[in-house]
């Protein structure tokens, strides 16, 4: 038998006592979420494009998952798109917005903090002639507002800013932004308006994400406990935009290839057990979950008594945002972690 993925670096006995603190980076995948892609691989191989039962099983495993990512954010089945994760998108946004839209004008707006998914986009759409202005934050990481509609102008097609910072946890304002936009720009139609797109890699499961308004939504499985190598991404019904990956049509065009049904399935059962983990602004509960499967996900309560025992008397664990929350983020002490 191969030994291939056993040689492990650190050892499986040190692993069950490791505290794991690096959920920004990437999540442990659920065991659930294990289990469903082995069985799919397995028994619903097919290919969703045949036309024979096989294939068929395999369309409906990758629909039903897109219904549940759908539910998550409030959407319409027919406005997500499977793509290989948040990297992905941000650049079918970025460059196919800015394609498609340069007639109306050749001005993007993002924050000054965006995920390079996105930053990286924007020079080299300076060096095609694009105009891109990055929006300033403070030393909270919060948005400037003022500059924000500032910056707005008749050339500017598309705003991108992230739900929430992915080095700090900031809670970016996005319905306000989309506010602004359209206030600024109108509502965006088949051909004209401003678009506002948000990356909510880091977003998704821990901040509320329906009723955003915003026409773009990108998302990475691996952050919210699924597979690495697949993400969804939200279109608004009626926003027309070209095809990043050109071939067979699949994903109503938006996206060919042939779908990753193993982890399309892990995608839409690690954002099931998301929505069922999520309280708004609170520690994730697990109230009636079995300790296996709080160890499966790997974000057990070992983490949330850590959380607590580090933080400072009468506050409690929640992502920095604006108002009452910046003023609480102020005043907490920086934590120091050794020989983790």
């Amino acid at each position: 038998m191969s030994d291939f993925g056993t040689n492990f670096t650190q050892d499986k006995e040190t692993m069950k006592h490791m505290i794991y603190l690096d959920n920004s980076a990437t999540t442990r995948q659920a065991d659930e979420v294990t289990d469903l892609m082995a069985d799919v691989a397995k028994n619903t191989f097919g290919n969703p494009s045949s036309l024979y039962s096989l294939g068929m099983d395999a369309e409906k495993v990758v629909e039903n998952a897109r219904k549940i990512f759908a539910k998550t954010i409030g959407a319409d089945p027919s406005e997500i798109i499977f793509n290989s994760g948040g990297t992905e998108g941000d650049n079918t946004v970025l460059r196919e917005v800015a394609d498609a839209r340069k007639h109306q004008g050749k001005h993007i707006i993002v924050s000054a903090v965006e995920h390079p998914a996105v930053l990286e986009n924007c020079e080299r759409l300076e060096h095609e002639g694009y105009k891109v202005s990055r929006i300033s934050v403070d030393s909270l990481c919060h948005l400037n507002m003022e500059e924000l509609e500032d910056a707005i102008d008749e050339e500017t097609t598309l705003i991108s800013i992230m739900a929430v910072n992915n080095e700090v946890g900031t809670i970016m304002p996005v319905r306000d932004i989309v506010k602004l936009a359209r206030k600024k720009g109108g509502k965006p139609d088949k051909a004209s308006g401003i678009l506002v797109h948000t990356d909510a890699v880091q977003g998704y499961g821990k901040v509320d994400l329906k009723n955003t308004g915003v026409d773009f939504l990108t998302v990475s499985a691996h952050k919210f406990h699924g597979p690495k190598g697949v993400g969804a991404m939200y279109v608004k019904k009626g926003t027309l935009i070209p095809a990043l990956i050109l071939g067979g049509g699949q994903e109503r065009n938006y996206r060919s290839g042939t779908e990753n049904v193993p982890g399309i399935a892990g995608l839409g059962r690690a954002a099931e057990l998301a929505q069922e983990d999520f309280v708004e602004g609170q520690f994730p509960g697990r109230a009636g979950r079995s300790s296996a499967s709080r160890a499966g996900r790997g974000r057990d309560l070992r983490v949330h008594r850590i959380r607590m025992f580090l933080q400072p008397q009468g506050t409690e664990p929640r992502p920095s945002g604006h108002g009452k929350n910046a003023e609480r983020n102020r005043r907490r002490r920086p934590l120091q972690f050794q020989q983790i």
